[in-house]
């Protein structure tokens, strides 16, 4: 299963829908959190059916500006536990087990973001257990170091170590993620152009338990100047599409058998000179499962 969270700054026209349609095809999440929608609840509960979401919950836009919404799939069970305008917090019921997920947006006001740090804290003050499996995803509006900044000025020390010292209290931690580096620019060109990580997804160590193998990628920006963030989610037991899976274990003596070392090339080469690495070592292990189940014995 997948999920992805999104800046869309804005889903009222045609095309900023389109753009819209087109990340759910290419991605076909089970839910979407998207902040900045700028579209009330009328409108947005007709996009979840046009996007064949089964489900939506909106937080209206305060005037020209904020709005929240996340549309799921019968994929998942979600139940709302709090809301306001800058998150959404809710309990998801997947294939296989239940955790939290907070769609979170940060005041993009610098001399504003203590709120939202006070808010992530009152969060942590309602769940369920110590133990709780808790994902946050969404755009901080902050960045943790300078080096999560190209162009423009240095971020004042303060900030940064505000965002870093609410992390450390929620006990949460970024997930490895892949592609760009960068998930907003300001569109300016020359020396006015400024790249940053403000949009992101971190865990606790039970979520991190819970889906070892989650992975989150960076994508495109459609049409908005903050790109689409996924994560594909598998936990230790689960296939893509809910069937249950042994866990791999790879095995020093497969090297020394006949038919290993083509196997592995053969999964390798699969998916062709433009796959991630990530796919590739998906396939290899897919390949040696089956290798190794019917040439040594099972594993």
């Amino acid at each position: 299963m997948s999920a992805i969270v999104w800046n869309a700054r804005g889903l009222g026209g045609r095309r900023a829908f389109l753009n819209l349609q087109c990340l759910v095809d290419e991605s076909k999440p089970c839910f979407i959190f998207i902040y900045e929608s700028k579209i009330c609840s009328t409108v947005a509960s007709r996009w979840a059916s046009l996007l064949h979401f089964s489900s939506c919950f909106c937080v209206d836009p305060r005037g020209r500006s904020g709005g929240l919404i996340i549309m799921w799939n019968e994929s998942v069970s979600v139940s709302l536990r709090s809301y306001s305008n800058g998150h959404i917090d809710c309990s998801i019921q997947d294939y296989n087990s239940s955790w939290r997920f907070t769609g979170f947006y940060g005041n993009p006001a610098h001399q504003l973001r203590k709120f939202s740090w006070d808010l992530l804290r009152r969060l942590l003050g309602l769940s369920s257990s110590p133990s709780e499996p808790w994902l946050i995803g969404g755009d901080f509006n902050e960045i943790k170091c300078n080096s999560e900044k190209k162009g423009g000025g240095r971020r004042a020390l303060n900030l940064m170590a505000d965002f870093d010292d609410v992390l450390d209290e929620l006990g949460m931690r970024e997930l490895i993620t892949l592609g760009p580096k960068f998930t907003w620019l300001n569109k300016r060109t020359g020396r006015g152009r400024i790249w940053e990580k403000l949009d992101r997804f971190v865990a606790n160590d039970s979520w991190c338990e819970r889906f070892p193998n989650a992975v989150v990628s960076n994508g495109d920006f459609y049409g908005s100047d903050h790109r689409a963030i996924k994560i594909r989610l598998l936990d230790r037991n689960m296939k893509e599409g809910g069937t249950i899976s042994k866990r791999f274990m790879y095995e020093n003596k497969w090297q020394l058998e006949t038919g290993y070392k083509e196997a592995v090339q053969e999964a390798w080469a699969e998916g062709g000179t433009g796959s991630k690495l990530v796919d590739r070592l998906n396939s290899c292990s897919r390949k040696l499962q089956t290798w190794a189940s019917e040439n040594s014995g099972g594993i």
